[in-house]
């Protein structure tokens, strides 16, 4: 795989967490609510420092995320 293709551990466990939001409600429902407890049970502890939001998307709203570094 060439290195632009490699996905990171980021882009990995994004979609991980997609995936079972998609076919767990109540996961879902807690990502939304409390999304460091949610990500706990898929292995991610996040620092006390580090504020994780998580949005979903309509029909009508779709966000773009800008990186840190931009």
């Amino acid at each position: 795989m060439a290195e632009s293709q490699k996905l990171t551990v980021r882009e990995i466990m994004t979609k991980e967490i997609i995936s079972r939001a998609r076919h767990d409600k109540e996961f879902k429902q807690l990502l939304l609510e409390n999304p460091k407890e949610a990500v706990k049970q898929v292995g991610l502890n996040v620092p006390d420092h580090v504020d994780l939001r998580v949005v979903q998307e309509t029909g009508n709203v779709c966000y773009i995320v800008l990186p840190a570094n931009c």
